[in-house]
Order: structure tokens, then sequence, then C-alpha cells
């Protein structure tokens, strides 16, 4: 009976390609760079397709009015800022497997780096070039970090200013309800101001009409000139009574009152935030 091996399993360079093969988090359709969990962190749009961050924030400035283009289907999003969409977490699952499978058989690492050794051990030249080239890789995505980290910092500010500009347009439609309320409580006063001047004025004429028939019925002698003051008289009467119905009517004007204390009671009703205060 043979003995069982319980060390890890050594895999070939092949073999072990083929397990890595099983499954890949895939690349940006984009860069063509593999999705990680920093700048290329996949992210996923409404229409289904996934790009990296660093490349959906690329589209997000190219993006007018607010609304992206979809570089695959053309489709239309509304976004201002890549950190508004989620994460593409099935593609995210699919790298967490694959580092489970790299911890499980340790040969693919081994093999991974014999491979990248024989070929810069080849040229001293080249792997000096790889180095830097690392180095610029590893200061570029140390840059797009701290780059990320800004830009989701201005798009939390500008979310806030939205806000802030929301609130001010909405006291805004207020104020100018107010206004128009005010307007029409001021027609109203104003008409029935003018009406009240127009019965003053009958009434001045009145007084003077009366004090005419005073002195004509005092100046009477024949029995035609009292017919004809009494005529007067009751025509007289019939025009106060009329100017009595007329005052009646204009006061008080209960409508213009109504709508004057509504105003009122309505002006103070626009508070201000205390942050503005």
């Amino acid at each position: 009976m043979e003995k069982q091996n319980s060390g890890p399993l050594q895999l070939t360079s092949t073999q072990a390609a083929a397990v890595l093969s099983l499954e890949k988090p895939g690349d940006c359709v984009v860069c063509r760079e593999t999705y990680d969990e920093r700048e290329h962190q996949p992210r996923i749009i409404p229409c289904g397709h996934t790009y990296c961050y660093q490349c959906l924030a690329g589209i997000v400035r190219k993006g007018k009015n607010g609304f992206i283009t979809c570089r695959c289907c053309k489709a239309y999003h509304k976004g201002t800022c890549a950190d508004q969409f989620p994460i593409n977490y099935n593609i995210v699952a699919v790298m967490i497997k694959n580092k489970d499978i790299m911890k499980l058989y340790p040969a693919l690492n081994k093999n991974q780096t014999s491979e990248g050794a024989s070929d810069s051990g080849g040229n001293g030249k080249k792997g000096s070039k790889k180095k830097e080239m690392k180095r610029r890789k590893a200061e570029m995505k140390r840059e797009m970090k701290e780059k990320r980290d800004l830009q989701s910092h201005l798009c939390k500010y500008q979310a806030q200013l939205h806000k802030w500009e929301a609130e001010h347009l909405q006291y805004m439609h207020k104020l100018h309800a107010m206004v128009e309320e005010n307007k029409a409580a001021l027609f109203l006063l104003e008409q029935v101001s003018s009406k009240i001047e127009a019965q003053q004025a009958a009434g001045e004429e009145r007084d003077e009409k009366m004090h005419d028939l005073l002195r004509r019925m005092k100046s009477v002698t024949t029995a035609q000139e009292a017919v004809k003051v009494i005529s007067q008289v009751k025509q007289y009467k019939e025009e106060e009574r009329v100017w009595e119905e007329n005052n009646d009517e204009v006061f008080p004007d209960f409508n213009a009152l109504n709508k004057h204390m509504q105003v009122l009671s309505e002006r103070f009703q626009v508070p201000l935030p205390r942050k503005y205060l």
C-alpha cells in the first residue's frame, strides 16, 4: 500500500494555470486592466455593464447634465460621481475565490515566481526596467488612491451643495407665493378703498342737498311750492335709502378683510434653518 502524501498538492505550471483558468475576475473593457480592490475595483451601472472605478470616474467626468453614457450599449444613466454606482460583488466573489485557491495550492505561487525570475534573469537591463516600471506603477496606484479619496470628498460636498440649492429654491418659491398673496390682498383693499371714497363723496353731496331742501322748506309761501318741495324731499329720502344700502355692501367688506387676515397670519411661516441665522 502506497503511503499518502499529507503535504500540499504540488502542481505543474500547466496544472496551476488550469486551476486559475476555471474562473477569472475578468478585465475592464476600457483599460483592459484586471479588476482589483483599489482603483480597478469593479463597479456595475444600471444597464448591467461593469467598469473599473478609474475608468468609470473618467466616464462620469465626460458626462453631460448629470448623465453618463455606457461605453458598451450607449445607454444613458443618471450619475455625477463614480462612488454612487455599486460594487459588482459577483466579480469580487471570484477574486476572493481565486485568492483562496492561491493559498490552497502554494505550488502555484512558486511556479509563477520561477517563471518571472527566468524572464528577468536573461537580461539585466530588462530586469532593471521592470523594477522601474514596478516602482512607477506603485507610485501611480498611490496617487490614484489619493485622487479617488479626493474625488469622493468632492462628490459628497457637491451633494451637500445641491441640497442647499434645493432649500434656497424652496424658500424662494414660498416667498414668491407670499408676494403673490400680498398682491391679491392689496388689490382687494384698494378696490374697497375706492368704493369707500366714492361713498364719502356721495354722502357729502347728500348733505349739501339736504341743507338746500331745508332752506327751501323755510322759504315756502304757496301751496304749489310746498307740493314741489315735498316731492323733492321724497326723492331725497329714496336716494338716501340707496346710499345707506351701498354703505352696507362696502363696509365692512368681509372678503377683503378675510384675505388680509389670512396673508398676515401666513407671512411668518417661512422659517430659515438655524445654520443660516
